[in-house]
């Protein structure tokens, strides 16, 4: 793992499994992140036009009262939310195709490799430029001074 620090931008996880969304919003709080909850595409709607944004959105495909299909359809349409990364992640679910996942930028099957989850995720949800300076402590300078010209960050 990197030594970047995730930003202040929630991850959104949507899955109505309770077990599974609360057990991996557990994982990914320890791993730093911070994290917002929908159990339906619904309820991620709704967060997304009141929450602040997130950096990335862990969408799960199967789920009542609106599926991740149909989440990401609307998504899409919304041009103030067609920008935020989503990795799809189902269990068994039937892919229908991949072309269904227009917008979604990954995906995933359960059980989920966090290494893999992890990895992915950091492509998508940068560390703030400030806390590079603060990575920089080490080398003499400043948290808050930006490394200097040709030097390492």
């Amino acid at each position: 793992m990197s030594a970047t620090v995730p930003p202040e931008q929630p991850v959104l996880i949507v899955d109505d499994d309770t077990d599974s969304r609360e057990a991996l919003a557990l994982l990914l709080k320890h791993e730093g992140y911070r994290v917002a909850m929908a159990a339906n595409g619904q309820e991620a709607l709704s967060y997304l036009h009141a929450g602040p944004s997130p950096c990335l959105i862990l969408l799960d495909l199967k789920m009542p009262v609106m599926d991740g299909w149909e989440f990401l359809q609307r998504q899409q349409a919304e041009e103030h939310l067609a920008n935020i990364p989503v990795l799809a992640i189902s269990g068994g679910a039937d892919w229908r195709t991949i072309d269904s996942l227009r917008g979604a930028v990954g995906w995933f099957t359960k059980p989920i490799r966090i290494e893999a989850l992890l990895a992915e995720m950091e492509q998508w949800c940068q560390a703030r430029p400030y806390e590079r300076g603060r990575q920089s402590k080490r080398d003499g300078r400043d948290a808050a001074q930006p490394p200097p010209p040709g030097g390492p960050e």
